[in-house]
C-alpha cells in the first residue's frame, strides 16, 4: 500500500533528524571554538552534511543510537505518524543496551573511509537517562583501534531532571 503524499518518506525524515542533529551540534560547536560555520549542503552518500566557514570545511556523519529495536521502531513510527505505531515499550538495564548501541554505531562507522575534515554525531534521544547518567555511559564507551574521525561527539537531549538540557560528551576531541 502506497504512503499518503501528507505522510514523509523514511528518507525525509532522517534527512530532517540528520539536520537538526548536525545543526544543534554546529551552534555548539561555534560557541565553544569562536567558529562561524553554517550549513553548506548534504555531502552526498557519505558524510552526510557540510559545514563552512570562510575557506575552512567541516564534514558530519550522524549516526544514532536507541535503548534498543523497539524503541528505535517507536520513535521513527511516530516521526512518520504511523497509526499502527507502537505506544509504550519495556527494556532491561537500559544503561547497558545504551552503551551497546552507541559501541556498535561506533565500531560500525569507524570501519569505514569519510575522508578529511569529518566529525561523526551520535546522536542519542533517551527520554530515560540524565545528563548524569550519560557520563557513566560515556566512560564505558569503547573507541575503535581504527578511528578515521577528527573528532566524535555524543549529542542528544538528557531527562529534564538533569537540569543541563544539551550535551556533547566528547570521546576524541578535534585538534
Amino acid at each position: 500500500m502506497p504512503i499518503p503524499p501528507e505522510v514523509p518518506s523514511m528518507d525525509e525524515i532522517q534527512e530532517r533528524h540528520e539536520r537538526a542533529v548536525g545543526q544543534d551540534f554546529i551552534n555548539w560547536y561555534n560557541r565553544e571554538h569562536r567558529t562561524a560555520f553554517v550549513f553548506l549542503g548534504r555531502a552526498g552518500e557519505a558524510p552526510d552534511l557540510v559545514f563552512r566557514d570562510g575557506d575552512h570545511e567541516l564534514k558530519a556523519e550522524v549516526a544514532t543510537a536507541y535503548y534498543n529495536f523497539l524503541d528505535a521502531k517507536i520513535r521513527w513510527m511516530h516521526a512518520r505518524n504511523a497509526p499502527d505505531a507502537p505506544t509504550i515499550w519495556m527494556g532491561t538495564d537500559l544503561e547497558a543496551s545504551l552503551v551497546k548501541s552507541i559501541n556498535g554505531e561506533l565500531a560500525d562507522k569507524c570501519a569505514k573511509a569519510y575522508g578529511v575534515g569529518c566529525v561523526l554525531l551520535i546522536s542519542v534521544m533517551p527520554n530515560l537517562t540524565t545528563a548524569a547518567m550519560m557520563r557513566d555511559v560515556w566512560g564505558k564507551l569503547a573507541l575503535p583501534e581504527r578511528n578515521p574521525f577528527e573528532g566524535i561527539y555524543v549529542v542528544g537531549q538528557f531527562a529534564p531532571s538533569s537540569r543541563l538540557g544539551y550535551q556533547e560528551l566528547q570521546i576524541k576531541q578535534l585538534a
